[in-house]
C-alpha cells in the first residue's frame, strides 16, 4: 500500500504531503478541486506520462516522491526484480522518485538509484491499480492472471511445492544437457584421435627417421652450396695447376670443404673426422 505522497509545483499543486493509514481512504470534492491531479501523480510515479505541461506555471521542475509497503502477495516478484536491478535497500518499502523538468531532462529513481521508466513501470504494476486506465489495470494484464488465480484459490503453500519442484527439473534437465554435450564431445575426440592413430600407423614411422628426414631436408635445401664445396675439393684433389700452392696447404683447403660440407650433410662427419685426422 502507499505509506507517503509528496508533489511539488506539479499542476496546479505548490507542495503537498500526504500520509496514509491501512484501509480505505477517500477523497471527495467538486469537479476541479484537483483529485485528478493525486492519480496523474502517482501514475507518472509509477513510470506514465511526464510532460514538461505538468509543471507548475511558475516553475522550472516538479517533483513527485511516494513511498510503498512490499505486499505480502507479490513481495517474491517484487523481490526478484529489484535484486536483479540491484535496487533492494529494504525488506519494507519501496521508495519511487520522478522529476519532470522544463528542459526535458526528467530523472526516474527507485530507491535512491537512477532507472528506466520501463522498470519503474514494470514494479509499479505489481503494486497501484489505477481502475479506468486500462493500462494499469491488472485484470487486463495477462502475466497476472495466475497470480489473480493463484491468489484467490490461496494455494500458496502449494505454489511453492510446485515451484521448488519446478526448479530441480530445470536443474536436472540443464545437467542432462550438459552430460549429453560432454558424451558428444567425448565420442567426436575418440574418433578424431582414432583418425590420428591410423594416419601415424601408416605412415610405418622408424625410430630416428626423424633425424634422417632434417638431415635430407637440410641436404636438399643446400643443395648448391654441397655441389660448390665438393667441386672446390675435387679440383684441389685432381686438376691442380703446376703454380698452385704446397700439397699441405691443399689438404687444409680439402679439409675445410669437406669439413663445411659435414656442417651440412651429416652423412659425411665421418669423411669430415678422417680428414682432420689425415691433415693433422
Amino acid at each position: 500500500m502507499i505509506k507517503e505522497l509528496r508533489i511539488e509545483n506539479f499542476a496546479i499543486i505548490d507542495k503537498l504531503e500526504l500520509s496514509f493509514c491501512e484501509g480505505l481512504t477517500t477523497f471527495t470534492g467538486e469537479t476541479g478541486a484537483g483529485k485528478s491531479i493525486l492519480l496523474d501523480a502517482i501514475e507518472a510515479l509509477m513510470g506514465g506520462r511526464a510532460e514538461n505541461t505538468m509543471i507548475r506555471a511558475d516553475a522550472e521542475r516538479a517533483y513527485l516522491e511516494a513511498v510503498f509497503t512490499i505486499p505480502d502477495g507479490n513481495r517474491k516478484e517484487i523481490f526478484d526484480l529489484l535484486i536483479e536491478e540491484d535496487l533492494l535497500e529494504s525488506d519494507e518499502e519501496i521508495i519511487f522518485n520522478r522529476e519532470i523538468r522544463r528542459n526535458g531532462r526528467n530523472s526516474a529513481r527507485l530507491n535512491g538509484h537512477a532507472v528506466s521508466v520501463t522498470l519503474m513501470r514494470k514494479i509499479g504494476s505489481y503494486l497501484v491499480d489505477i481502475h479506468g486506465q486500462s493500462e494499469h489495470l491488472s485484470l487486463l494484464s495477462v502475466r497476472q492472471h495466475l497470480y489473480l488465480l493463484d491468489r484467490f484459490a490461496d494455494n500458496a503453500p502449494l505454489l511453492l511445492d510446485y515451484q521448488t519442484i519446478f526448479e530441480n527439473v530445470k536443474k536436472l534437465r540443464a545437467d542432462l544437457d550438459e552430460l549429453r554435450r560432454t558424451e558428444h564431445d567425448a565420442v567426436r575426440q575418440i574418433d578424431l584421435l582414432t583418425y590420428q592413430i591410423r594416419e601415424i600407423e601408416a605412415a610405418k614411422l622408424e625410430p630416428g627417421e626423424e633425424e634422417v628426414l632434417r638431415n635430407e631436408l637440410s641436404r636438399l635445401a643446400n643443395a648448391e652450396k654441397l655441389t660448390s664445396l665438393a667441386q672446390n675439393a675435387y679440383t684441389l684433389l685432381e686438376e691442380n695447376s703446376p703454380d698452385a700452392e704446397s700439397i699441405s696447404g691443399m689438404l687444409g683447403e680439402v679439409t675445410k670443404s669437406v669439413h663445411n660440407l659435414s656442417q651440412i650433410d651429416h652423412d659425411l662427419d665421418e669423411l669430415s673426422n678422417q680428414c682432420e685426422v689425415g691433415d693433422a
